[in-house]
């Protein structure tokens, strides 16, 4: 193998290295921070923002519910190949290549993260500190290496003291890979256990309604590979937009009802509970559905008329828009 090359897959190697080491930490200081301050999904949720509504329409009726893993797997190849083709430079020419681009990823990152939202300055944390450990990476596998000390291309045999250097750049490499692997493993993990609202859901039970949805006669049909009447929870169709799914527990929910009302109030999940609840039966279907498709779903609903809440605030004569927004701790779905 000529040392040309040699250099070339060292430098790779070194990149990729630094790449894990970047995702690695980024992903271990989310967990303090929050899932949709983590790099990638950072830069996954920044490039939807952008993305053609047709593109979206187009991952949507081809991948469906597995759109989002797609664009995930995507980015992350992305990165590798980018890491690969950045170290393969540093190696061949200039460290300094590699350094600068490690900033600039690191800056994408920090921007995609900040920019978000419902981000808040500590969200960029993850990003800067994921930046500083591959910089920290690259430099000591690039210092190790033999291809960053003038070698001689012309040597059939590689000498003594070189493969030293190239033993011990296999041995600081895959113990760098196996830490930073498990960083990130540690923190995806405890980023799933931390921001799951699952227990807390599970502990619900709703009074019953005041107003519960008759049943309609005459609503089902016995006919073979027909989807029932009301689609079952699990049944419902899942598509969005975001990388990052809201885990709202019970214990923190809130909704703020202001603006341009008389009465702004704020209620928790047990006072609205407490009020009287209603039933209804409702049909949602995802605007690119096609006919015959399978994002539609018919559920009841249980819950308090917006219109109630609504008229104990007292809308001012002059507002006529009703803004929702939502604000959540997630994970990935």
């Amino acid at each position: 193998m000529s040392w040309r090359l040699t250099k070339t897959l060292i430098g790779a190697a070194a990149g990729v290295v630094a790449l894990m080491a970047f995702l690695g930490v980024a992903e271990l200081v989310a967990v303090a921070v929050g899932p949709g301050s983590a790099a990638a999904i950072a830069i996954g949720q920044n490039a939807i923002a952008h993305t053609p509504q047709s593109l979206k329409e187009f991952a949507i009726s081809h991948f469906g519910e597995d759109d989002k893993n797609v664009l995930l797997a995507a980015i992350y190849t992305g990165l590798v190949l980018l890491a690969a083709a950045v170290g393969s430079v540093a190696a061949l020419t200039r460290r300094a290549v590699a350094f600068i681009s490690v900033c600039l990823l690191g800056a994408v990152a920090t921007v995609s993260a900040v920019t978000q939202p419902t981000a808040s300055p500590s969200y960029g944390l993850p990003s800067s500190a994921g930046s500083l450990a591959a910089i920290c990476v690259l430099g000591l596998l690039l210092k190790a290496t033999p291809a960053t000390r003038g070698a001689h291309e012309s040597t059939s045999t590689v000498p003594e003291g070189k493969c030293l250097s190239r033993r011990r750049f296999v041995f600081a490499g895959a113990s760098l890979v196996g830490t930073t692997a498990a960083l990130y493993a540690f923190g995806s993990q405890a980023m799933s256990t931390i921001y799951n609202a699952a227990r807390s859901r599970a502990a619900v039970r709703l009074p019953k309604p005041s107003s519960p949805t008759p049943v309609v006669a005459g609503t089902g049909f016995d006919i073979a590979g027909l989807s029932p009447y009301i689609t079952s929870n699990q049944d419902v169709y899942r598509v969005d937009t975001a990388l990052v799914v809201p885990q709202l527990s019970t214990e923190g929910y809130s909704l703020n009802l202001h603006g341009m009302v008389e009465q702004p109030a704020v209620y928790s999940f047990d006072e609205l509970a407490g009020m009287g609840l209603v039933e209804r039966t409702i049909t949602m279907v995802c605007v690119s559905n096609p006919v015959g498709g399978p994002y539609l779903g018919n559920a009841r609903w249980t819950g308090v008329l917006l219109a109630d809440l609504l008229r104990k605030a007292r809308p001012h004569p002059g507002a006529d828009q009703l803004l929702i927004q939502g604000k959540g701790r997630g994970r990935v779905a």
